[in-house]
């Protein structure tokens, strides 16, 4: 899969691999070149990506267990305070996410009951 944002695109490999191409701010990036971003090669299999979603200098990633994690710009809270993408973002309800979607300075996540959080 491919999601693109405002100055990046995301590549989603079918192991759960996550590649970066442009920026992504914070941690930067290089749009002459591809950079990995997320993957089972570093994180449990828990955490291997399902889905993505790119915002302008953020994005979400969802997980085959149905946890949404943040990386980049966290400037409107588009990555509820975790922009670092080392913890997950809990959810109100406490269920698994179903999908997630990213604007230029939003993120919107919903669960299998319907339940949307901004």
């Amino acid at each position: 899969a491919v999601a693109c944002g405002g100055s990046n695109s995301f590549l989603l490999t079918q192991e759960g691999e996550v590649f970066l191409f442009g920026s992504l701010r914070p941690p930067g990036g290089d749009p002459d070149h591809v950079r990995w971003l997320w993957g089972h090669g570093c994180r449990s299999a828990a955490s291997r990506v399902a889905r993505i979603a790119a915002g302008w200098r953020h994005c979400l990633l969802l997980t085959q267990e149905g946890a949404v994690f943040a990386l980049g710009d966290d400037e409107y809270s588009q990555c509820a305070g975790r922009g670092a993408g080392d913890t997950a973002i809990p959810m109100p309800t406490g269920q698994a996410v179903a999908g997630v979607a990213a604007g230029a300075c939003h993120s919107v996540a919903w669960d299998c009951a319907g339940a949307a959080f901004v």
